[in-house]
């Protein structure tokens, strides 16, 4: 039957020489562990062969091998048990031994045996970890809740912020919204109301200084490019007497606004269809400081919106909102801005703005608004 068995001494030359002179070279070295100063080491002896000391081996002369001696050391034997169990790591090894020897008893265990045996209960036990650590446990349930909360909060206080906005818009004309120095390309879907924003804006601005420095681009690239392909700003140019020119040649109209003056206002409208033709030049564009928008009717938004996520996300983030009188509410509006993260920097409404539709624009072409 095999038994561990405990020494300590001042090192591990000295501890290892007492296992040598106790129990042969036959004794089975299971761990050499530092213990404060001293060094403690276990082995594994098969206490059959207890009496038969290896040759070399000290034997108590005096005490000869008898009864009385076996129930001495079994006593012994017991006592030692007893300081092992505080040793973690010595309990379960002498159970994985006594196993072992539960498979085997009548000879003693190979190492090779011992080494399977432990081999195979840290591999139990490495799945018993992995089983617990992909299970879902409550904390990880109420985490998870509390982040989907987090995210609906913040959600909700995004649309907030959409409808604030709105409103302290809706309080200015659209001229007063922002600035509208420099140059400001808008976009959008046929009849998002790019033509009607840019000219609630020149009418608010001829309200209160002169408009010698307004100019008016349509960008249309379409083959032939005659009149037919264009949009209504020659009749705002006609209407506020201000400059008002044609290009279908990104090349061309980068060239055109590389002449203006950087202190004018320029307006320029870009067709939907001419979107990604527009885009491959953005960064020269942004060399120019161009301002950037997209016209969203917020009776169609909803459907503007799918396509313009396709193909320029970006835009999302400089909306100018129009045509906000033709729907009864706006709240699957919101959702859908705050779900896009959306930025609406200003707006325009019939109801909002006393000049709108001042330019009587031919019939037919709201296609092109």
């Amino acid at each position: 039957m095999m038994e561990l068995k405990r020494f300590i001494a001042e090192n591990s030359r000295e501890a290892l020489q007492q296992v040598k002179e106790n129990h042969g070279d036959d004794a089975l070295i299971i761990s050499t562990t530092k213990v404060g100063k001293k060094t403690e080491v276990i082995c594994a002896v098969d206490e059959s062969l207890d009496g038969e000391k290896a040759p070399g081996t000290k034997t108590n002369a005096t005490t000869p091998p008898n009864a009385s001696s076996e129930t001495s050391v079994a006593k012994n034997t017991e006592a030692l048990r007893d300081e092992l169990s505080s040793i973690e790591f010595s309990e379960q090894l002498g159970r994985i031994v006594s196993r072992s020897e539960s498979k085997k008893p009548s000879k003693t265990p190979d190492i090779n045996e011992l080494m399977k045996t432990i081999q195979a209960d840290l591999s139990d036990l490495r799945n018993k970890m992995e089983n617990q650590a992909n299970t879902v446990t409550p904390i990880n349930k109420a985490r998870s809740a509390l982040n989907s909360f987090g995210k609906r909060e913040k959600f909700l206080e995004k649309q907030d912020q959409l409808a604030d906005s709105i409103s302290k818009l809706l309080e200015k004309q659209i001229c007063s919204q922002r600035h509208w120095k420099g140059i400001n390309v808008f976009y959008g879907m046929p009849g998002s109301g790019k033509t009607r924003t840019i000219e609630s804006i020149i009418s608010g601005i001829r309200d209160q200084e002169d408009l010698s420095d307004c100019n008016l681009i349509e960008f249309n690239s379409s083959e032939g490019s005659d009149l037919q392909n264009f949009g209504n700003l020659s009749k705002l140019s006609e209407h506020f007497n201000v400059a008002h020119f044609r290009e279908s040649n990104p090349i061309n109209l980068m060239n055109r606004l590389k002449k203006l003056d950087e202190s004018s206002r320029t307006f320029v409208e870009v067709s939907y269809r001419d979107l990604e033709l527009i885009r491959h030049h953005y960064l020269k564009l942004n060399e120019l400081g161009v301002n950037h928008f997209l016209c969203l009717a917020a009776d169609a938004a909803l459907h503007s919106m799918r396509k313009i996520v396709d193909t320029s996300p970006d835009l999302l983030q400089s909306i100018v909102m129009t045509r906000l009188d033709l729907i009864p509410e706006i709240d699957d509006l919101l959702a859908a801005l705050a779900d896009l993260s959306g930025s609406i920097l200003a707006v325009y409404s019939h109801t909002s703005n006393d000049d709108l539709a001042s330019v009587d624009l031919p019939s037919g072409t709201i296609a092109n608004v």
